[in-house]
């Protein structure tokens, strides 16, 4: 069985900076909540606002609900562990987080680890085993 969990970045001490002593937003989490328990909203729900006001403290703390982490405060309906299917932080201080390959590399992969379908459509499902025989190098092809 082919071990993927290479691909997955690992975001933790990332999450943890931006969490600690996280306080309030108890709104904007209620908000969020209320919008994934209303079948026709958009598909999208954008946080916007000016740089330092929070928005990346506000994924990093959702993401710790999702991954159980942190449980919330307040009895949600849909913000809870297992909630969210994949996340992903853009830094352009931490590597090679931001690059678009790395970007999908890593959402693909966690898709793959939480939906078999997804991966088996990546051509990712751990039940097919490929095997390569080289008998004799005839060069290169290209």
């Amino acid at each position: 069985m082919p071990d993927n969990s290479s691909l997955v970045l690992d975001f933790s001490t990332y999450i943890t900076d931006r969490t600690r002593d996280f306080t309030g937003r108890k709104w904007v989490f209620d908000e969020i909540d209320k919008w994934l328990a209303t079948p026709d909203a958009p598909h999208m729900l954008i946080i916007t606002g000016e740089p330092g006001i929070g928005k990346t403290s506000i994924a990093a703390q959702l993401t710790r609900f999702s991954t159980g982490v942190k449980v919330p405060q307040t009895n949600y309906v849909y913000i809870g562990t297992g909630f969210l299917s994949a996340f992903h932080f853009c830094s352009a201080r931490n590597g090679g987080w931001i690059s678009p390959d790395s970007f999908t590399r890593s959402l693909s992969t966690q898709l793959s680890f939480r939906y078999p379908a997804f991966a088996q459509a990546l051509g990712m499902n751990p039940q097919i085993h490929v095997e390569q025989s080289i008998v004799k190098n005839m060069g290169t092809a290209i």
